[in-house]
């Protein structure tokens, strides 16, 4: 069976879409040119990679591919690590975005975030409004904040000032410090009560 080329960026084998991520060509985490050897000779011993005969990770015809140890497979590729610099990145830059925002792009990013979330543990934190203790999937650093929920997250930011401005008393000239999402726009109470009769 023979892998069919799509596009620069996509290559199909045995009905299954490989997209090219980084180096090579992949899908839900398996490696086009590992699943092309299964096909053809089953799974490769352990202590061994699949190569690329040619070096073209493009080229992933089962012609082109061959079982090496895994040290010496690692110490060919080594000294071209060395080389995948800041130049390179910048070649494919624009290949890798055009590709990141094409529909098989966020097909792929969609899959992979759901298979992530699907998996991922549930850490314990404690609310850093309200102390409640929760869990969540969600990583926090340990100098952040983390809250049980929204409303915790609204009230907490209230509380802190952080959307806080500063607005003048149109009854009495006082500046006063006030949530710029409120309505308020007099000091104090006494100031709003004048503010209702003088109207």
């Amino acid at each position: 069976m023979k892998v069919i080329v799509i596009s620069p960026t996509i290559q199909e084998f045995n009905g299954e879409r490989f997209y090219l991520c980084g180096k090579y060509f992949q899908h839900k985490g398996r490696r086009l040119h590992v699943m092309v050897w299964r096909y053809h000779n089953g799974e490769p011993p352990k202590g061994y990679h699949v190569h690329h005969i040619d070096e073209n990770r493009s080229n992933n015809q089962i012609e082109n591919l061959a079982l090496l140890e895994s040290a010496i497979h690692m110490s060919k590729h080594a000294s071209e690590r060395e080389d995948y610099n800041r130049q390179h990145i910048e070649d494919i830059r624009d290949l890798a975005e055009k590709w990141h925002g094409s529909e098989a792009g966020r097909e792929w990013h969609g899959e992979h975030a759901k298979e992530y979330w699907k998996k991922a543990p549930e850490r314990d934190y404690v609310c850093t409004n309200c102390g409640k203790p929760f869990k969540s999937k969600n990583v926090y650093s340990p100098d952040s904040n983390t809250f049980c929920s929204n409303a915790c997250k609204t009230m907490h930011r209230a509380h802190s000032g952080i959307d806080n401005e500063d607005r003048t008393c149109p009854v009495c000239g006082r500046t006063f410090s006030v949530n710029k999402y409120a309505r308020r726009v007099c000091c104090s109470r006494e100031c709003a009560v004048k503010k209702r009769w003088n109207r």
